[in-house]
């Protein structure tokens, strides 16, 4: 196990160190700082609807979702960080805004649009993040190779720190020497190898706010977190795992 646990973690980091291309997406936000964001992507009054749709997820107790294709994880059945996340699965069975938005292509075809670069999404859900000031996990990426990507659609405001906006360190997608010493250190300590907090600060990082309906499509080897500062209101978003499709 322990050779296994060497092996994959020297391929992700010669992988990461011989990266490139995160540097060069058409969009010129996307290039530099590894995110773009589109406000009122999703009509405010769209944005209510699947709200009446999901809202009653928020209560601990509703275990189930009772539609088929659909079901409600929540994160501290599985892990140590992050307890106070709960995510609804095939959350497009649960609203039909949701499915009219994935029928259309409109998320797909955005981060096509800017990365230059075929994409599918692979998995749809509405996360649920409820105030949270002490298991939040800290900097980390999805993947260090291959890339991934996210479209995240705010259904709840998002105003400031205390809401626990989606927080990440400004174009840390482009870097390679820091991910292989944060690769390198994960492995030596025994944390997981997408971890990111003894490379980076949350000093670096920027929160990104905005209104019902606000997207954010990023490249995923950002160094990113749920804001730790979460004290208020429990936020909704739509979350979307995006792929090069033919990958």
């Amino acid at each position: 196990m322990r050779i296994q646990s060497f092996v994959d973690t020297a391929a992700q980091a010669v992988n990461t160190a011989i990266a490139r291309g995160a540097g060069s997406y058409p969009s010129v936000d996307m290039a530099r700082d590894g995110y773009v964001i589109e406000s009122a992507f999703l009509p405010a009054v769209e944005a209510e609807s699947i709200m009446r749709e999901v809202e009653r997820f928020a209560d601990r107790t509703v275990m189930e979702t009772g539609v088929p294709g659909s079901k409600v994880t929540d994160r501290s059945n599985s892990q140590r960080r992050d307890l106070n996340v709960r995510v609804l699965d095939g959350a497009q069975h649960l609203s039909p805004v949701i499915q009219r938005l994935v029928e259309s292509g409109r998320i797909e075809e955005t981060m096509t649009r800017l990365t230059g670069r075929a994409m599918a999404i692979e998995r749809l859900t509405v996360q649920i993040d409820w105030p949270d000031t002490e298991s939040k996990r800290g900097l980390h990426v999805d993947s260090h190779w291959p890339p991934t990507y996210k479209a995240f659609i705010y259904l709840t405001p998002v105003s400031g720190p205390e809401n626990g906006p989606f927080s990440v360190v400004p174009g840390s997608h482009r870097h390679r020497v820091k991910k292989v010493k944060a690769i390198a250190g994960d492995y030596l300590h025994h944390r997981s190898r997408t971890d990111l907090d003894f490379e980076y600060s949350l000093d670096d990082a920027r929160c990104l706010l905005g209104a019902p309906g606000t997207a954010i499509f990023a490249d995923q080897r950002l160094a990113h977190a749920g804001w730790p500062g979460h004290t208020t209101g429990t936020r909704f978003m739509i979350v979307a795992y995006l792929y090069e499709s033919g990958r």
